[in-house]
Protein backbone atom coordinates (compact mmCIF):
# COMPACT_ATOMS: atom_id res chain seq x y z
CA UNK A 1 0.00 0.00 0.00
CA UNK A 2 1.62 3.19 -1.04
CA UNK A 3 0.18 6.74 0.42
CA UNK A 4 0.80 10.62 -0.49
CA UNK A 5 -0.20 13.35 1.50
CA UNK A 6 0.44 16.64 1.50
CA UNK A 7 -1.21 19.67 3.14
CA UNK A 8 -0.55 23.57 3.74
CA UNK A 9 1.73 23.76 7.21
CA UNK A 10 -0.69 26.11 8.32
CA UNK A 11 -2.64 23.37 9.34
CA UNK A 12 -0.64 21.38 11.24
CA UNK A 13 -1.35 21.76 14.54
CA UNK A 14 2.16 22.79 15.91
CA UNK A 15 1.02 23.16 19.66
CA UNK A 16 -0.95 20.00 19.89
CA UNK A 17 1.53 17.72 17.95
CA UNK A 18 4.42 19.38 20.55
CA UNK A 19 2.01 18.04 23.41
CA UNK A 20 0.06 14.86 22.25
CA UNK A 21 1.58 13.33 19.17
CA UNK A 22 5.28 12.26 19.95
CA UNK A 23 6.56 9.05 21.16
CA UNK A 24 8.71 9.64 24.05
CA UNK A 25 11.92 9.26 22.10
CA UNK A 26 11.14 11.74 19.60
CA UNK A 27 10.42 13.71 22.89
CA UNK A 28 13.50 13.08 23.57
CA UNK A 29 15.17 13.45 20.30
CA UNK A 30 13.22 17.19 20.18
CA UNK A 31 14.97 18.17 23.58
CA UNK A 32 18.39 17.18 22.13
CA UNK A 33 17.69 19.37 18.89
CA UNK A 34 15.56 21.51 17.37
CA UNK A 35 13.24 20.42 15.09
CA UNK A 36 11.52 22.71 12.06
CA UNK A 37 7.86 23.70 12.15
CA UNK A 38 8.04 22.00 8.70
CA UNK A 39 9.75 19.08 10.21
CA UNK A 40 7.14 18.50 12.69
CA UNK A 41 4.35 19.12 10.38
CA UNK A 42 5.56 16.21 7.68
CA UNK A 43 5.63 14.07 10.67
CA UNK A 44 2.54 14.90 12.06
CA UNK A 45 1.01 14.26 8.37
CA UNK A 46 2.64 10.86 8.42
CA UNK A 47 1.29 9.62 11.85
CA UNK A 48 -2.37 11.03 10.51
CA UNK A 49 -2.04 8.84 7.29
CA UNK A 50 -0.86 5.40 9.14
CA UNK A 51 -3.07 5.86 12.11
CA UNK A 52 -6.18 6.11 9.32
CA UNK A 53 -4.84 3.03 7.24
CA UNK A 54 -4.89 0.90 10.64
CA UNK A 55 -8.39 2.15 11.18
CA UNK A 56 -9.23 0.81 7.84
CA UNK A 57 -7.97 -2.47 8.89
CA UNK A 58 -9.96 -2.18 12.23
CA UNK A 59 -6.83 -2.04 14.18
CA UNK A 60 -5.89 1.03 16.43
CA UNK A 61 -2.63 2.36 17.78
CA UNK A 62 -1.95 6.05 19.86
CA UNK A 63 -0.23 8.41 18.31
CA UNK A 64 2.48 8.13 20.62
CA UNK A 65 3.21 4.97 19.97
CA UNK A 66 4.27 6.02 16.60
CA UNK A 67 7.97 7.00 16.62
CA UNK A 68 9.54 9.00 13.28
CA UNK A 69 12.88 8.70 13.87
CA UNK A 70 16.02 10.00 11.90
CA UNK A 71 18.38 12.55 13.22
CA UNK A 72 21.03 13.18 10.61
CA UNK A 73 19.88 9.84 8.89
CA UNK A 74 16.74 8.83 7.14
CA UNK A 75 13.64 8.95 9.01
CA UNK A 76 12.49 5.28 10.09
CA UNK A 77 9.06 4.65 11.43
CA UNK A 78 9.01 2.37 14.73
CA UNK A 79 5.20 0.83 15.54
CA UNK A 80 4.15 -1.54 18.11
CA UNK A 81 5.39 -5.55 16.95
CA UNK A 82 1.65 -6.38 17.49
CA UNK A 83 0.51 -4.24 14.50
CA UNK A 84 2.54 -6.58 12.40
CA UNK A 85 3.11 -4.27 9.59
CA UNK A 86 6.08 -2.27 8.66
CA UNK A 87 6.26 1.28 7.03
CA UNK A 88 8.83 3.16 5.30
CA UNK A 89 8.76 6.96 4.38
CA UNK A 90 10.06 9.54 2.49
CA UNK A 91 9.21 13.14 4.33
CA UNK A 92 9.42 17.06 2.24
CA UNK A 93 8.81 20.27 3.80
CA UNK A 94 9.33 24.12 3.13
CA UNK A 95 7.76 27.29 4.26
CA UNK A 96 4.67 26.51 3.25
CA UNK A 97 4.01 22.74 2.58
CA UNK A 98 4.73 18.99 3.83
CA UNK A 99 4.27 16.35 2.33
CA UNK A 100 4.88 12.90 2.71
CA UNK A 101 5.50 9.23 1.18
CA UNK A 102 4.40 5.88 2.74
CA UNK A 103 5.14 2.67 1.91
CA UNK A 104 3.15 0.67 3.96
CA UNK A 105 3.65 -3.46 3.94
CA UNK A 106 3.29 -6.34 6.08
CA UNK A 107 6.78 -7.65 6.14
CA UNK A 108 10.16 -5.55 6.08
CA UNK A 109 10.60 -3.26 3.30
CA UNK A 110 12.97 -4.88 0.89
CA UNK A 111 15.16 -1.77 1.02
CA UNK A 112 15.84 1.58 1.90
CA UNK A 113 13.75 4.55 -0.22
CA UNK A 114 17.22 5.92 -1.35
CA UNK A 115 18.01 2.88 -3.24
CA UNK A 116 14.62 2.32 -4.60
CA UNK A 117 14.38 2.01 -8.37
CA UNK A 118 12.20 4.82 -9.69
CA UNK A 119 10.60 1.58 -11.05
CA UNK A 120 9.39 0.30 -7.91
CA UNK A 121 7.98 3.86 -7.10
CA UNK A 122 4.46 5.07 -7.91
Amino acid sequence: MNLRLQCPLAECPLDEIRSSWLHPLEQEALSRRRRSEGSLGARWLAKRAILGWLEERGESCDAREIAILGGDEPPRVHLPERLGVCVSLSLSHSNSRVACLLWIESAPAPCRLSEARPSLLP
